[in-house]
């Protein structure tokens, strides 16, 4: 099963807040413009969603459900999230190892 794209934008959303407001995810050079230059990419990246979300049993419940419920699946879930979207601002030269 897919993630609806509401359910991207909620994943999406709740993991970009906590980098910005907590300073858990992101990584080395992520910025907020190097994020935008890849979302719609992202978005539109079935096996993305699929690794995120789907494995994860992020189809059922919220981010922060999957955070309460079990926060090891959550820590996971948070930790492919951004290792792919680090992964993919390499691939695409937006950052320099």
């Amino acid at each position: 099963m897919r993630a609806t794209f509401a359910k991207r934008h909620e994943y999406w959303n709740h993991f970009v807040a906590r980098w910005v407001t907590e300073k858990v995810g992101g990584g080395y050079k992520v910025t907020g413009p190097r994020l935008q230059k890849i979302k719609g990419e992202i978005m539109r990246d079935e096996d993305f969603w699929l690794d995120v979300i789907t494995r994860h049993g992020g189809l059922k419940v919220t981010p922060e459900k999957m955070m309460q419920d079990d926060i090891e699946v959550y820590n996971h879930c948070l930790g492919n999230f951004w290792g792919m979207i680090y992964q993919t601002m390499m691939e695409r030269g937006l950052i320099k190892a």
